[in-house]
C-alpha cells in the first residue's frame, strides 16, 4: 500500500489497542469474538507474539485471553455457552488462534498451551456438524450459511496449522457439500 494507507492502518491499529481491556479481551458484547476479529487484524498486519514492534504485547495480551477462555470452558470459545451467538464466537476465535499459531511457527516461536486449545476447540466444531454437514446455533444441527461459512474457514485455518486433528477432512467436504445444497435452495 501506499504511505497514507500504512500510516492509516498504523492508526487504527493504535486506536484498538488503546481500547483493549485489560485481560487482553475487547468490549464487553462477545467479548471473545471481538477478540478474535481484532487479533485477525493485528495479525495481518504482521504483528506476532515474541516478535519486538509496536503492536507484539496487544497481541499476546490478546492469545492469552482467548486460551484462558479455553482453558475454563473446557475448549469452548465463547463468552456465554447459552447465547445464540456462541458458535460465531468459538468459530472466529479458533480462527484467530489458528492463524496466530501459524505465524508463530513462521518465527520459530512457540505459545504454550495453543495447540491443546486449537484441536480442543476445532475438535468442538467436529463434534457440532449435523449429519447434512451444516452446523447451527450453539454447535448443534442447524443450516445457517454464515454459521457453515465462519466453522469452514476456522476449520481452513485449522488445516494449515499442520496439528493432527481426527476428522478434518471428511468434515470440510461435507461442509462445502452443505454450501452447494444451500446455493441450490
Amino acid at each position: 500500500g501506499t504511505k497514507e494507507c500504512e500510516e492509516a492502518i498504523h492508526r487504527s491499529l493504535t486506536w484498538m489497542k488503546q481500547r483493549q481491556n485489560e485481560d487482553g479481551s475487547w468490549e464487553d458484547n462477545h467479548k471473545v469474538a471481538m477478540t478474535g476479529l481484532a487479533l485477525l487484524s493485528y495479525l495481518g498486519h504482521g504483528d506476532i507474539p515474541g516478535v519486538e514492534g509496536d503492536f507484539d504485547k496487544t497481541v499476546s495480551k490478546a492469545i492469552e485471553y482467548l486460551l484462558s477462555v479455553s482453558q475454563k470452558n473446557e475448549g469452548l470459545l465463547t463468552s456465554d455457552p447459552k447465547d445464540n451467538g456462541m458458535v460465531y464466537e468459538h468459530a472466529i476465535a479458533t480462527y484467530a488462534l489458528s492463524e496466530a499459531y501459524i505465524l508463530g511457527l513462521t518465527q520459530d516461536h512457540e505459545i504454550p498451551g495453543l495447540p491443546e486449545a486449537i484441536t480442543a476447540a476445532a475438535t468442538r466444531i467436529l463434534k457440532g456438524q449435523a449429519e447434512n454437514g451444516t452446523w447451527g446455533y450453539r454447535l448443534t444441527n442447524g443450516g445457517d450459511l454464515s454459521i457453515i461459512a465462519w466453522c469452514m474457514q476456522a476449520l481452513k485455518a485449522v488445516s494449515h496449522t499442520g496439528l493432527p486433528v481426527e476428522g478434518l477432512g471428511e468434515s470440510s467436504r461435507k461442509g462445502m457439500l452443505a454450501v452447494i445444497n444451500h446455493q441450490v435452495e
